[in-house]
């Protein structure tokens, strides 16, 4: 889980074809009415600046979610919870992808 912009799509996909697995991006099941709302700015719900994923969020094109949302998501993020079944933490400041891919693969 991470917030928008942070590189879940391009690790996502690297990892799956390391893995030889089909990747399917949480985006595919957002409703229709649900990213018509984040195109408009909408936060999901009612409730830090990371200038890293900041950066990325102003750069990438052709995505529904624009950066202004950003806040928002860090401000709904939750921490796992001890009875999750598994969980792992992957650091992606200035890291490349496939260095996390790498660590990923590590800790499976």
């Amino acid at each position: 889980m991470g917030v928008c912009g942070s590189g879940k799509t391009v690790v996502g996909e690297a990892l799956a074809n390391e893995l030889n697995i089909v990747f399917r991006d949480a985006d595919e099941f957002h409703s229709v009415e649900n990213k018509n709302k984040m195109a408009q700015s909408i936060p999901l719900t009612d409730e830090g600046s990371q200038e890293c994923i900041q950066k990325r969020l102003e750069k990438r094109t052709g995505h529904f979610m624009p950066p202004a949302l950003l806040k928002s998501q860090f401000s709904t993020l939750e921490e796992p919870t001890a009875d999750e079944s598994f969980c792992a933490t992957v650091e992606i400041d200035e890291k490349s992808v496939s260095e996390i891919v790498k660590n990923i693969l590590g800790i499976l």
